[in-house]
């Protein structure tokens, strides 16, 4: 199982069902990172947020995904190729991984 920080959409028991044909577990507790800005992108006219690395100390609220192994290659697909998975920690102490931007 794979661990992941989501800003957004992945926490979304719909997006889940229509694009993996499955739900994620989604704790209910909010955690949080720093270390990253949180920005936006176009991308065929939508606007969506991303993450960029950075040094300054911004938090960013999220919560915990998780992923079975057999399913990170499609959720990255569906990330797409704007968005790279990388490892962070949270506030709380925990590995998890969290889309960023490409560079």
């Amino acid at each position: 199982m794979i661990l992941l920080f989501s800003y957004g959409t992945l926490t979304d028991k719909k997006i889940q069902i229509d694009e993996f044909n499955m739900t994620f577990l989604v704790e209910d507790e909010l955690e949080e990172i720093s270390g990253f800005d949180m920005s936006q992108i176009e991308i065929d006219g939508i606007y969506y947020n991303i993450l960029l690395t950075s040094n300054n100390q911004k938090t960013i609220s999220g919560k915990i995904v998780h992923i079975p192994e057999e399913v990170i290659n499609q959720v990255d697909n569906y990330e797409g190729e704007y968005y790279k998975r990388i490892t962070t920690k949270t506030k709380s102490g925990r590995n998890c991984q969290v889309y960023v931007k490409q560079n």
